[in-house]
C-alpha cells in the first residue's frame, strides 16, 4: 500500500506507461507542476484537481491518495474490459456493494 500521493501517482503513470508530460498535457497544468507532484514537493491544490488526475489517469481518488479497500484489486481488471461490458460490470459491482452494505 502507497502512503503518499507522490508515491500513488508515481504507481499509476508507470502502470499506464505515462510520462509526467502527458499527464500534464491531459490536465493543462505545467509540466513543472507534475513533477513537483512527483517529487512529493507539492499536491494537488484542491479537489477538482485532484477528480482531474483521477480522471485521466482513469482511476479513483483513492487510489491516488493511498486509500484501498476489498474492492481495489479488482478495479484493473474491470477496466480492461470492453466499455459496454465495463458499465455492465460496475452497475453489478454497486449492486453487491449495496447488498453487502445492509448485511
Amino acid at each position: 500500500m502507497y502512503r503518499h500521493f507522490s508515491e500513488c501517482l508515481e504507481h499509476v503513470l508507470t502502470v499506464k506507461g505515462w510520462r509526467s508530460k502527458r499527464l500534464a498535457l491531459e490536465i493543462n497544468v505545467n509540466k513543472s507542476t507534475v513533477s513537483r507532484w512527483l517529487n512529493g514537493e507539492t499536491e494537488p491544490r484542491n479537489l477538482a484537481e485532484l477528480v482531474s488526475i483521477a480522471e485521466a489517469l482513469d482511476v479513483t481518488t483513492d487510489e491516488l491518495l493511498g486509500h484501498h479497500n476489498e474492492l481495489t484489486p479488482h478495479l484493473e481488471l474491470i477496466r480492461k474490459l470492453p466499455k459496454d461490458l465495463r458499465d455492465q460490470e460496475l452497475k453489478r459491482l454497486q449492486k453487491l456493494v449495496e447488498n453487502y452494505r445492509k448485511t
